[in-house]
């Protein structure tokens, strides 16, 4: 059996370059530039923010119009009947999305980026703002810890997470413009500084006023709006936090491409109809539109007569 000459000698020099190479770092050999371990907080943000908000506005059709009445279920009708499961919660979502803003803080502490370092703050305290308005007492200050070998967090008093809350915002309202930084990957204020300020210092007053049924939240709210130079605040509809969705991903609304916004599973409840048709509000006729049933029943443009369960 013949042996070619050239191949041999390619195999001894890929050995004797594969003995060079052990001379090297192996750990810096073996990592793959495509899969990195770290990446910039301007990477984060986007996801962050979108995450949040799908998480919010999906939970606010969902269950929120359920919960409030307005409308009802044509078929899946757990809502109706307050019969949720594991999927209605929030928890995986922002918890997710915390270990996110975790490492956010991480990297802009380090690399003394103040703006984004606030603007983490103010999207963890969103988020908890969020979670303890609808379950009172939440893992907090052991919350994503599990690196730490926290795997069972305490559960800290809704209390406590608003107190902590109210402190990272009025912190994030001090850091924001102390370096100059821009705030690339902000799909929610395009990086201005200001209309975050202005998120902040809203939010506060937000959950000032959820508190104020146990504490006199009048000297805090004052002293927000007493100085609206130090701390600036949502004035007009223009100001909102609104994301924008877009009709293709990455910022595609979570609804548009689902059975046609799952529009077709919701009914107009009977709670909301006689509300709307006790005030003759015009609104009626663009909030539901009339079924066969109706028009037979001698409704003018009426809504959907469908009851809740």
């Amino acid at each position: 059996m013949k042996f070619n000459s050239n191949y041999i000698a390619g195999l001894g020099l890929a050995f004797a370059l594969a003995l060079t190479s052990c001379d090297k770092d192996f750990e810096e050999i073996n990592m793959n530039p495509n899969s990195p371990e770290t990446v910039s907080s301007s990477l984060l943000l986007p996801t962050i923010i979108r995450n949040s908000t799908n998480e919010i506005s999906g939970k606010a059709w969902g269950y929120g119009n359920v919960v409030m009445q307005y409308t009802a279920k044509i078929q899946f009708t757990n809502e109706d009947r307050y019969n949720w499961g594991p999927e209605g919660n929030p928890y995986s979502t922002f918890y997710n999305s915390l270990r996110d803003i975790n490492n956010m803080i991480s990297i802009s502490t380090e690399a003394n980026q103040n703006n984004y370092v606030a603007v983490a703050k103010i999207m963890r305290a969103h988020m908890f703002s969020f979670m303890t308005d609808a379950y009172g007492d939440l893992p907090y200050s052991e919350a994503t810890k599990a690196k730490e070998s926290i795997n069972y967090p305490v559960f800290d008093s809704q209390e406590q997470i608003y107190s902590n809350i109210l402190s990272e915002l009025e912190e994030a309202n001090e850091l924001l413009g102390s370096t100059n930084e821009v705030i690339e990957g902000d799909i929610l204020f395009e990086g201005d500084v200001m209309s975050w300020k202005k998120f902040a210092n809203s939010l506060r007053l937000r959950i000032l006023m959820r508190l104020s049924d146990r504490i006199d939240p009048s000297e805090a709210m004052q002293t927000i709006l007493s100085d609206p130079t130090k701390y600036p605040v949502f004035t007009s509809f223009e100001d909102q936090a609104a994301l924008q969705y877009l009709q293709d991903v990455p910022n595609q609304h979570g609804l548009y491409t689902t059975r046609s916004g799952s529009f077709d599973e919701y009914r107009l409840s009977e709670n909301m109809e006689s509300v709307l048709k006790e005030l003759n509000d015009p609104r009626l006729y663009a909030y539901a539109q009339p079924t066969n049933d109706s028009v037979c029943r001698n409704y003018r443009r009426g809504g959907r007569l469908s009851r809740s369960a």
